[in-house]
């Protein structure tokens, strides 16, 4: 009889191991300019992540309709202030994690006729054809772009030459097919393509600040492992992970 009563008890045990290993992936939200950094976060996270990567508006819109999400990342604080005010967050579970630099992208190589982009001003030539950045009206990476080039004098004269993308990597995505002359983009975007090329910078008057908050949704299906992450993603593994794609982390 003890023997069977032993038995049972590790029998027992060994179904409680396998029920906590067989918990689902965390969900994470994520702006689209962080899809290829997640995947190196991931494994020094050292489990899978269930993540959804699309424009930070089209992923704030998600969370406020009742997707439910343990992690969002968003490329911008409109999304995540708005969702504060609209009390769609746990309470303490925001920080400002990341900084990256917006920058101007072209073909390469350069197509026959399409000048280079030496200044802001160059992306007003007629020549260059057309512009593409993210959705001005909604998606961060746009907002910011639009920002810079307000400030510069230049959106009356660009506008309608621009290509509203989707989101920051269908943007990227427009200049490497040399469907358009120029893109404006984030440098950890154009960091690993190979047909496409920084070529300006988006620095002095106008030149955005871009912050990138990490925070925890009211509803997080698993609020105790969502928190884990969380505090994860501001340790020093995950800093050395992140600027070694690029991204400054803020503190």
């Amino acid at each position: 009889m003890l023997r069977v009563l032993a038995a049972l008890a590790l029998s027992l045990a060994s179904l409680a191991c396998a029920a906590g290993e067989d918990e689902p992936p965390l969900e994470v939200f994520a702006a689209a300019s962080l899809r290829d950094v997640l995947v190196d976060l991931e494994a020094a996270w050292g489990e899978p992540l269930a993540v959804n990567c699309a424009a930070s508006n089209l992923l704030a819109e998600q969370l406020r309709a009742g997707a439910r999400a343990d992690l969002f990342l968003s490329a911008g604080e409109h999304e995540v202030d708005a969702l504060a005010a609209e009390g769609l967050l746990a309470d303490g579970m925001r920080a400002d994690l990341l900084t990256n630099a917006l920058v101007v992208v072209q073909p390469e190589p350069l197509p026959a006729g399409v000048p280079r982009v030496e200044r802001v001003e160059d992306l007003a030539r007629p020549e260059l054809g057309r512009v593409a950045v993210a959705d001005t009206a909604a998606v961060p990476a746009g907002r910011y772009a639009r920002a810079w080039l307000e400030a510069r004098g230049l959106w009356g004269t660009l506008e309608p030459r621009t290509v509203a993308a989707l989101d920051v990597r269908a943007a990227l995505a427009l200049v490497e097919s040399g469907a358009v002359g120029a893109g404006i983009v984030y440098r950890t975007d154009v960091a690993q393509s190979t047909r496409a090329r920084e070529v300006l910078a988006a620095e002095g008057e106008g030149a955005p600040r871009i912050v990138y908050p990490a925070c925890v949704p009211r509803d997080a299906p698993s609020p105790e492992r969502a928190r884990e992450l969380f505090e994860f993603l501001r340790s020093p593994e995950a800093r050395a992970v992140f600027e070694a794609h690029g991204f400054a982390v803020l503190r």
